[in-house]
């Protein structure tokens, strides 16, 4: 995204957040009916219309993950799961605890036949799992977790089942000096962490990223832990 569109994008939202709550949740509701959070293609044929999530999936896949398996928690209706798949990932599972989610996203693992996804409906931090992964994702959840120590617990969890590499998108505290902080987002709770945070945590192991605002929106990262050496052009 170009400064200008940026700075018209930072002066649009300032403007919308003078309206009242009441009106603006009915509009996101209304919004997330019309067009959903994510649009889910498979092998180029778009299965379900939404937010074109692709641009995000390249930052985070710079390279087909070829022969991997993907998890990814907090999946919504799985579109990283369709498009790992789409681009030579073994197999990939998808969490996520709203079960019209998920039954939306089976209903097209069974349309397409796709035998290599599994999307589950539970609560990530109550799940037992079977096996390891090779890449991890956990993308926009960590702030809604509600608790520093919820975070904690489930990064341990999500670190010990990661084989390559644990990534994750979060919006960032604005005072970096702080590890966390809680605040309110339009009235909604979040925890916000830091790059500081992720530092203390993972050391040498971890890469912070800004993404463009046009991904998920300003001040997000994309927080890639390493747990082996990638070798390049892999």
């Amino acid at each position: 995204m170009k400064k200008r569109d940026h700075i018209l994008f930072l002066i649009a939202r300032r403007i919308w957040r003078l309206f009242p709550r009441a009106p603006r949740v009915r509009f996101w509701v209304w919004w997330g009916n019309i067009f959903p959070y994510q649009k889910i293609t498979y092998k180029g044929k778009v299965l379900s219309w939404g937010r074109d999530r692709t641009a995000a999936y390249e930052l985070l896949f710079p390279t087909a993950p070829l022969g991997k398996t993907i998890l990814d928690v907090g999946c919504h209706t799985g579109f990283y799961c369709f498009e790992a798949a789409s681009r030579g990932a073994k197999y990939c599972l998808g969490i996520d605890m709203d079960e019209r989610r998920i039954a939306k996203g089976r209903v097209l693992v069974l349309q397409e036949e796709i035998s290599n996804i599994d999307l589950v409906a539970a609560d990530v931090r109550q799940y037992e799992f079977q096996r390891p992964f090779d890449i991890v994702l956990c993308l926009n959840l960590l702030q809604h977790m509600g608790t520093i120590d919820r975070i904690d617990e489930l990064l341990t969890h999500l670190h010990q089942v990661a084989i390559e590499r644990l990534i994750l998108i979060v919006p960032l505290t604005t005072a970096p000096k702080l590890a966390y902080e809680y605040a309110f987002r339009d009235n909604i709770p979040y925890v916000l962490l830091s790059e500081k945070y992720f530092r203390a945590r993972y050391g040498e192991n971890v890469q912070v990223l800004t993404l463009p605002s046009f991904c998920y929106g300003p001040n997000r990262a994309a927080v890639i832990v390493n747990k082996v050496v990638i070798p390049s052009g892999a």
